[in-house]
């Protein structure tokens, strides 16, 4: 199975060890594994990275679950430590290597799992950045690039545009703007580069289902062919 959750922020109580070894969990950004600092005197190394002896300890977790973990980075990551971890290719798209069963799925990048051709597209930006500190609790790569727009754009004509589902932390500008009252502010407000680069995207591919997080929200838009998720797990079949 294909489970798809939202936001965890570094919280595992959403996973029940019933998965499998053939089982694939996608978090839709604001992982939070690996957070802590380089380096502690409490941490350890993992694959060459020095972590936190509290991440460590999560992602022991996780591997005695045994399901593959997989997630689009969100606004809410330690950058630096995620892009220092190995890069690999895994079915098709390119990934850091957190751990065997745990890994981060680039921007634009492009995977095919089983039956299912997705679309990986992290990043968003905080509302509460100031309130952060810059290298500890907030770092710039949070959003977009135009890069990883080219990225995505190169990626998905090897698929003629087209995939079956879309995984990214915010959303296209055309999903949030009719839900404006409801969220409490113009999304397109102080505009996040990440909303720009996906609504460019949006008029450019065919997809089935798009889902993100980001806004703590779990809502169907069929309309739009949209999934708002937060603490929801989805299961899809993979057909493998």
């Amino acid at each position: 199975m294909l489970y798809i959750t939202g936001d965890i922020h570094g919280d595992l109580m959403r996973f029940l060890p019933i998965m499998t070894e053939q089982d694939y969990v996608v978090v839709c950004g604001d992982f939070g594994i690996p957070w802590g600092r380089l380096p502690h005197q409490d941490g350890r190394v993992l694959q060459g990275q020095p972590i936190s002896y509290k991440d460590g300890k999560k992602l022991k977790q996780l591997a005695k679950l045994k399901a593959t973990f997989l997630f689009v980075d969100g606004n809410h990551e330690n950058f630096d430590l995620l892009e220092s971890f190995e890069e690999r290719e895994w079915h098709g798209g390119r990934v850091h290597v957190i751990q065997e069963n745990v890994l981060h799925l680039m921007r634009g990048e492009v995977f095919t799992l089983g039956d299912i051709t997705f679309l990986a597209f992290g990043g968003a930006k905080s509302a509460d950045r100031y309130w952060r500190q810059t290298g500890i609790s907030w770092w710039e790569q949070e959003t977009a690039t135009d890069q990883d727009y080219q990225n995505a754009v190169k990626n998905l004509a090897r698929v003629h545009n087209k995939v079956d589902l879309v995984f990214s932390h915010t959303a296209p500008g055309h999903f949030l703007m009719p839900y404006m009252e409801e969220l409490g502010f113009n999304p397109l407000a102080g505009l996040d580069p990440t909303v720009t680069i996906l609504s460019r995207l949006y008029q450019q591919i065919q997809w089935k289902w798009w889902y993100f997080g980001h806004f703590h929200i779990n809502k169907v838009d069929k309309l739009r062919k949209a999934r708002w998720i937060y603490d929801d797990m989805d299961e899809l079949d993979l057909g493998i």
